[in-house]
C-alpha cells in the first residue's frame, strides 16, 4: 500500500481496515499526512490553546483520596511555591490561577480530558484514547509523582537541617522549583530537570 492509497482511503499504515482503526479522510487529505500531526492533536482545528488535563505543572485539584498519592500531590505544589510547607495556599497560587496553567477543580480537568478524547477519536476508537490516557494517569499516580516527591523531600530536608542555606528570596526552608534560573546550588537545577521529565510523562 503506497502513501497515496493510504491518504485516499484514510487508514494508517500497518493497521486493519475496520471502522475502529480509521481516521477522518478529509483531515488526512487536508494535511497530506498519514498519521496525526501537531496541528491535528494538540492544536486541533488550528486552535493554539495547547492544553492537557494535567496542565503545565502536572498538578491538579481536588487532591486524590489515596493517602500516599495525596501526600505526593501535596509535595509537588509545595516545591512549586503554590503551597507552603504546612500545606497552606501562598500568594503564588493566585498567579497560577491567573495564568490557568493548572486544573484547579474536577470540572476543568474533565473538560480538558474530554477534548483530548474527542480529538483522539479522529484516528482511533474512543476506547483506545481512553485506555492510553489512563496508562499515562497510572504512570503519574503509581510512579512519577512518588519518585519526584521523594527527591523534593530530600532536598527540602537539606534546607530544613541547614545543610543548604535558605536564599533571601525564598519564602521558606524548602526547595523552589521555579527558581531554577538563579538557584543558589546545582541541586536545584537538577531537581528542576527531574520535574520537567516528570511533566513529560503527562
Amino acid at each position: 500500500m503506497n502513501a497515496a492509497s493510504v491518504i485516499e482511503i484514510g487508514h494508517l499504515p500497518g493497521q486493519g481496515l475496520g471502522d475502529q482503526q480509521t481516521r477522518d479522510v478529509s483531515t488526512v487529505k487536508k494535511d497530506r499526512a498519514t498519521c496525526a500531526t501537531c496541528k491535528i492533536c494538540p492544536m486541533h482545528d488550528g486552535n493554539h490553546e495547547v492544553r492537557s488535563a494535567w496542565g503545565v505543572l502536572a498538578v491538579r485539584l481536588p487532591l486524590p483520596e489515596d493517602p500516599t498519592w495525596k501526600a505526593a500531590q501535596i509535595t509537588l505544589p509545595q516545591a512549586l511555591g503554590v503551597l507552603d510547607p504546612q500545606g497552606n495556599p501562598t500568594a503564588r497560587l493566585e498567579a497560577v490561577k491567573a495564568a490557568d496553567v493548572a486544573r484547579l477543580d474536577q470540572a476543568s480537568f474533565d473538560k480538558a480530558r474530554k477534548k483530548m478524547i474527542k480529538t483522539g477519536r479522529q484516528c482511533r476508537a474512543e476506547s483506545f484514547a481512553r485506555d492510553e490516557l489512563e496508562k499515562g494517569d497510572q504512570i503519574i499516580r503509581q510512579e512519577a509523582d512518588h519518585q519526584l516527591a521523594e527527591v523534593i523531600r530530600i532536598v527540602a530536608g537539606l534546607y530544613q537541617h541547614r545543610v543548604l542555606s535558605k536564599p533571601a528570596d525564598y519564602a521558606c526552608q524548602f526547595s523552589d522549583l521555579l527558581a531554577f534560573h538563579n538557584a543558589p546550588t546545582p541541586i536545584e537545577p537538577k531537581l528542576f530537570v527531574m520535574h520537567v521529565k516528570h511533566l513529560a510523562k503527562d
